[in-house]
């Protein structure tokens, strides 16, 4: 819903209210058109971020490889992002998040076959430490090399920096 639907608010109110969201894109998407959002302080880790500007829709270009960046997540979700590059820019163009039951590598990695059965290149990505030994596996075995098991039919690449970048560096990069 929006303050429109709201029947208890004065004039007054509604008038400060558009004249606030007027020069605010977050505030028109939030108070105006009723989206889901958080509303801008001043404080954001992106700082030249524009929803109007990086948000669209764009579609799988199965003539580009697929760029796949995992989060080593149980609760509430393994997370994918799915990306192409397109010239200088970066797409991401999906987000795979199984919910448990099948919040797994497998179930991540088969979610993206269905998805996308035919591309051109793979590269698998993510944070550094996932390529850690881990008690519960095989030795030398890792969250990375499991994933590459399941994509193998793929053909990808592996991406992991040799130490993750610096959080502040992500920020201006992006």
């Amino acid at each position: 819903t929006t303050y429109k639907d709201n029947h208890f608010l004065d004039d007054q109110y509604i008038r400060h209210l558009e004249e606030r969201v007027a020069h605010n894109e977050q505030l028109y998407r939030v108070y105006v058109l009723g989206e889901w959002g958080a509303i801008t302080v001043g404080m954001e880790f992106y700082k030249a971020f524009k929803l109007s500007k990086h948000i669209g829709q764009f579609g799988y270009n199965s003539n580009k490889p697929i760029f796949l960046s995992f989060d080593e997540n149980v609760h509430p979700y393994i997370s994918c992002l799915v990306s192409q590059i397109d010239g200088k820019n970066v797409k991401i163009i999906d987000e795979i998040c199984l919910k448990d039951p099948r919040n797994t590598i497998e179930q991540v990695c088969k979610e993206i076959e269905m998805r996308y059965p035919v591309n051109s290149g793979m590269y698998i990505m993510g944070d550094r430490t996932s390529k850690k030994e881990d008690v519960k596996l095989e030795k030398g075995q890792n969250f990375f090399n499991l994933i590459m098991g399941y994509l193998d039919r793929y053909k990808p690449v592996l991406r992991i920096p040799k130490r993750n970048p610096p959080v502040a560096m992500r920020g201006r990069f992006l």
